[in-house]
């Protein structure tokens, strides 16, 4: 809803695909299209009626519906979004080929499809084709813990397959940056804090802005440029996520075309920055001029996901918001 109502203020109007009539986008729609964003083609002949060009695209979401979008980006030659740019959005082992191919740091790894996997414990199983966020990613540091994390993995994806990944510990940053022709502008920089509890994967926080040395930085423009070099007609942002080890060496784990996840956009960045977003994201998307987070005042920010849903501190001093997160921190175990 938001991001509609963002395209609505630049005057934009809006076309909803959703197979659900009832759905709380329906009554802003100037369009509707009552269809499943799964299966591209119906979508596409039912895009070709439509008198009025079609501007931009904006698609907040994951897994099988980024390839409807990525097809009706081809058709409509838009942004350069392609069916292999959101594979490597969507599939961890085709990522991890991709970035070992072009020299981009990513954890070691394999699929269950192959019968070599990660010798050295602890590792990381997760589907490699989620569904469903952090659903079924589990830390083993035991080997007979294994077999029971590959089968849920691969019973929460699309491909049936697991990814098992060396465990490097480490925290999170996460990069939203401008992809143009190769090139890449940072947007904005924020840390996601996560916890495995009895070896399951829990998301516990946002943090923006971020400390992030300048060394890091570097490290994940560079990364995320070498990424960008493969899709030279691509014109649209994309958020990288990475781990950083205790080393201060940076490692590519996930790539995001999904505009990243709501609450970044929707109330994370915007109360740093006292101002609304999505709306200069739409701006953006239309102008290619888009907003620059990584500097200016901001009030450091922090989202903790609690027991009754998530909720906003704010606070002069980025290290009193740490502390928020210092006791959530818990020893690598499966115990």
């Amino acid at each position: 809803m938001p991001l509609i109502l963002a395209a609505k203020l630049h005057g934009l109007s809006v076309c909803v695909v959703d197979r659900n009539e009832n759905c709380a986008a329906y009554p802003h729609a100037d369009k509707f299209i009552q269809a499943s964003t799964y299966d591209a083609q119906p979508l596409l002949a039912m895009l070709s009626n439509i008198e009025l060009p079609i501007r931009t695209l904006l698609a907040r979401t994951s897994g099988p519906a980024l390839y409807t979008a990525a097809a009706i980006d081809e058709k409509l030659n838009l942004f350069g979004l392609s069916q292999e740019l959101v594979a490597l959005c969507t599939i961890k082992s085709r990522l991890r080929e991709y970035c070992e191919a072009n020299h981009i740091p990513v954890p070691k790894g394999t699929s269950s499809k192959h019968p070599n996997q990660p010798s050295e414990l602890p590792v990381v199983v997760r589907p490699d084709f989620p569904l469903s966020g952090k659903k079924a990613v589990t830390l083993c540091t035991q080997e007979h813990l294994l077999k029971s994390a590959i089968e849920s993995a691969k019973a929460a994806s699309a491909d049936g397959t697991a990814d098992i990944a060396c465990f490097i510990e480490g925290n999170d940053i996460s990069l939203l940056a401008h992809l143009d022709k190769g090139c890449v502008t940072p947007i904005a920089w924020w840390e996601e804090l996560n916890q495995f509890n009895q070896g399951e994967l829990r998301a516990i926080g946002l943090l923006f802005p971020t400390q992030v040395a300048e060394s890091i930085k570097m490290q994940l423009i560079d990364a995320a440029t070498r990424f960008a070099k493969g899709f030279p007609d691509l014109n649209y942002l994309l958020a990288f996520s990475f781990r950083i080890d205790k080393q201060q060496q940076a490692r590519l784990i996930e790539v995001h075309a999904d505009l990243t996840g709501d609450l970044i956009l929707d109330r994370l960045i915007p109360a740093a920055a006292q101002r609304e977003v999505l709306p200069d994201i739409v701006q953006g998307l239309l102008t290619r001029h888009f907003p620059d987070f990584t500097k200016g005042k901001l009030i450091p920010t922090a989202i903790r996901f609690e027991e009754d849903g998530p909720r906003l501190y704010q606070d002069t001093q980025l290290s009193v918001l740490l502390k928020l997160f210092n006791n959530t921190k818990e020893p690598l175990s499966d115990e």
